[in-house]
């Protein structure tokens, strides 16, 4: 087999003053497939990798939302405050009206991005393999799901063995039937063709 090198004459020729007895052979696609497969990363790895971009895209979002929401209400409060110094007696009710729904709005928002970091988190620490609060409930419910579909499973193959018992009795029973038809019709044919022979037999008489 060509060697590494000698398929490939343009390299330097300190190469083979390194290597002097090395011969570098060409790897096989298969080689090359086996290399792959081996430095391909594992499921676990994919699955962080997916999670921990997903974690950041959702802060981004809810960073950017966030402060699209800060920036409106602040823009918001001195524009009010504006019309506040300027009617007064007119806007007091109005301004704590829009003061109680903006910190509404800001609090609401600020929980929810709490609940989605949170709720992130817990299912990346599940997919590594840690334990965290609440995934006892969550194996508890893959187990059960499990069984289920185990159990589906078997009746269903009962029912698919009961089915096929009941054919395979209904061919018999065909079959037999087919047989008794097939006998009394010869019989019959047979009785015919004897009353057919004694009247020759007696009209020849």
């Amino acid at each position: 087999m060509p060697t590494f090198l000698e398929n490939f004459p343009y390299l330097e020729p300190r190469i083979l003053e390194n290597y002097p007895n090395q011969k570098f052979e060409i790897p096989t696609p298969e080689r090359l497939m086996k290399i792959l497969r081996e430095n391909a990363p594992t499921q676990s790895q994919i699955i962080g990798a997916v999670v921990i971009v997903t974690i950041a895209t959702a802060v981004v979002m809810l960073m950017t939302v966030g402060g699209l929401l800060m920036g409106g209400l602040s823009i918001g409060g001195l524009v009010l405050t504006c019309l506040f110094i300027l009617f007064v007696p007119v806007l007091v009710a109005g301004f704590g009206t829009v003061l109680f729904i903006g910190t509404t709005v800001l609090v609401t928002g600020t929980g929810f991005t709490v609940a989605v970091v949170s709720a992130l988190r817990w299912l990346y620490l599940y997919l590594k393999g840690y334990h965290p609060p609440g995934s006892c409930h969550v194996d508890a419910a893959k187990r059960s799901v499990i069984d289920a579909a185990y159990r589906l499973k078997e009746m269903a193959g009962v029912y698919v063995n009961n089915a096929v018992q009941e054919i395979d009795t209904a061919r018999r029973l065909n079959e037999m039937a087919s047989v008794y038809v097939n006998g009394a019709l010869h019989e019959k044919i047979m009785r015919v063709l004897t009353r057919v022979d004694q009247a020759a037999a007696s009209y020849s008489c």
